[in-house]
C-alpha cells in the first residue's frame, strides 16, 4: 500500500516534467501545418508588398505627342503592377565588393521570372560624384556608396535615408545609380555577406548538380585549392563554394564563371523547392536563419515572406537567367582585359525583360551620363556580335547541359 501510494505522486512528477516538452512539439506541429499550408495555397494569408513612396517614382519617360511648332514633351510612364524589380547583391566584408550583383524581376501575375548578372568587372564611372571622377568596376560602386556623396539629388536623396558607412546606404546608392544610368526600376534591394554561402548550401543537405567540367586550380596566396570533377553528384558547401569561385580555366573568366554560377544558381532553386514540406521544415528554417541574419534589405519580413512563398511555386521553365551583354578589349601595352557594357544589347535586355513601365526606354535616355561608357568599339557596337547567354532554369538543370563559358 505504502509502495502503491509512493507512486502516484513520481507518475504525477515525471507528467508535469514532460508537459513543457509535450508543448513544445505540439507547437512545432502547429507551425510546420501553417507552412504546409501557406506553401500549398490552402489558405492565402500573405499580402503584397508595399511599396515605399519613393519606390513609384519613375525613371523612365515616353514622348508624348504636341504639334509640329512646340518641341516634343516627356511625361512620366505608366507602371505595370505586380511587377517587381530587385536588386540582390553578394559581398566581401573585407574588400566591400560586390562580387555577385543579380538584377530580378518578379512577375507574381504570370508567375514568371527573369535573373540578369551583372558581371563583376563591367567598367563604371562616378559621375558626377562630389568626390570627383572615379572609374572603378561594377563592383566597387557598393562600397563607395557607403561613405560617398553624390551631387544627383535623386541618388543621394536615396542615400540620406540610411546611416553613413553602413551597408544599407551603400546598396540604396548603387539601386539608385542603376535607376538613373540603366533607366530599370529597381523596388527592393538587399546585400548579403558572401562568407555564409557554404552554410546555407549545407543547411539544406546539399544541392545536387551536373558539374558541367572538370574544375582544377590551385593558388597558395588566396589559400585557394580547387579541384571538382565533371557529372552529377551532391554538392556540400564546401565544394558548391570552389565551383561559384572558379574562373581561371574559361575563355574569358567572368564570362564563363557567370554561366556556370547561373547552373548553380538553378540548381540551388530547384533544391530549395524540392525541400520545402512538412519534413524538410526544419532545413529550410535553419537557411532562412542564416538568410536573415546576413542578409542587409529594404525589404520588411511581410515582403521577403511574399516573395518567397512565390518563389517556391515557380516552374523553372519561366525562369529565365541571363548574363548582361557586354564585350571589351585587350591592352597589350598593361596587359590588361577592359569590360564594358554593351549599349544596344544590354538596352534589349532591360525592355524585353525589366521594364516595369508600359513603353520602352528608348536609346537616348539609357545611359544619358556615359556613366558605362568606354572608350570602345563595344560599347557603341551592333549586339549582333555580342554572344548572348540566355537560359531557362529547366535547360540549366538537365542531364548533360553544358552552357557556352566564353568567346
Amino acid at each position: 500500500m505504502d509502495q502503491n501510494s509512493s507512486a502516484a505522486p513520481e507518475s504525477a512528477a515525471k507528467k508535469k516534467k514532460h508537459l513543457p516538452l509535450i508543448i513544445t512539439l505540439a507547437a512545432v506541429v502547429i507551425v510546420l501545418a501553417a507552412l504546409y499550408i501557406f506553401r500549398h495555397g490552402i489558405i492565402n494569408l500573405l499580402t503584397k508588398p508595399t511599396l515605399e513612396p519613393d519606390a513609384n517614382e519613375v525613371v523612365h519617360s515616353t514622348v508624348k505627342d504636341t504639334s509640329e511648332s512646340e518641341p516634343p514633351e516627356t511625361e512620366p510612364d505608366t507602371h505595370t503592377e505586380d511587377v517587381y524589380n530587385l536588386l540582390i547583391c553578394g559581398h566581401d566584408r573585407v574588400a566591400d565588393n560586390t562580387d555577385v550583383n543579380l538584377l530580378i524581376s518578379f512577375n507574381t501575375t504570370k508567375m514568371t521570372a527573369s535573373v540578369m548578372q551583372i558581371p563583376r568587372d563591367v567598367n563604371a564611372t562616378f559621375a558626377p560624384y562630389t568626390d570627383g571622377y572615379i572609374r572603378p568596376i561594377v563592383n566597387g560602386i557598393f562600397g563607395i556608396c557607403k561613405d560617398a556623396d553624390s551631387s544627383d539629388e535623386y541618388i543621394q536623396r536615396r542615400m540620406d535615408k540610411y546611416e553613413r558607412g553602413s551597408d544599407l546606404r551603400g546598396i540604396a546608392g548603387f539601386a539608385a545609380y542603376l535607376e538613373r544610368n540603366l533607366c530599370v526600376k529597381i523596388h527592393y534591394f538587399g546585400v548579403m555577406d558572401l562568407s555564409q554561402f557554404a552554410n546555407i548550401v549545407d543547411a539544406l543537405g546539399g544541392v545536387e548538380m551536373d558539374v558541367p567540367y572538370d574544375l582544377k586550380y590551385d593558388d597558395g596566396d588566396q589559400n585557394l585549392h580547387i579541384d571538382v570533377k565533371q557529372g552529377r553528384q551532391i554538392l556540400d558547401g564546401a565544394t558548391a563554394e570552389q565551383i561559384v569561385r572558379f574562373r581561371s580555366g574559361y575563355a574569358n573568366a567572368d564570362l564563363g564563371r557567370g554561366n556556370v554560377q547561373k547552373m548553380f544558381m538553378a540548381s540551388l532553386v530547384k533544391t530549395v523547392q524540392g525541400k520545402t514540406n512538412i519534413f524538410n521544415a526544419g532545413k529550410i528554417a535553419k537557411v532562412c536563419g542564416i538568410i536573415a541574419d546576413n542578409l542587409v534589405t529594404n525589404m520588411t519580413t511581410s515582403d521577403l515572406i511574399y516573395f518567397a512563398n512565390n518563389a517556391m511555386t515557380l516552374d523553372m521553365r519561366y525562369v529565365t537567367f541571363m548574363t548582361m551583354p557586354i564585350g571589351g578589349y585587350f591592352d597589350e601595352a598593361k596587359g590588361t582585359w577592359y569590360s564594358c557594357l554593351n549599349k544596344e544589347g544590354t538596352l534589349k535586355y532591360i525592355n524585353n525583360y525589366f521594364n516595369v513601365y508600359k513603353n520602352p526606354v528608348a536609346p537616348e535616355e539609357f545611359d544619358s551620363n556615359g556613366v558605362f561608357y568606354l572608350d570602345s568599339y563595344w560599347y557603341w557596337g551592333p549586339s549582333a556580335n555580342i554572344t548572348e547567354y540566355i537560359y531557362t532554369g529547366a535547360e540549366m538543370t538537365e542531364e548533360g547541359f553544358k552552357p557556352v563559358v566564353g568567346y
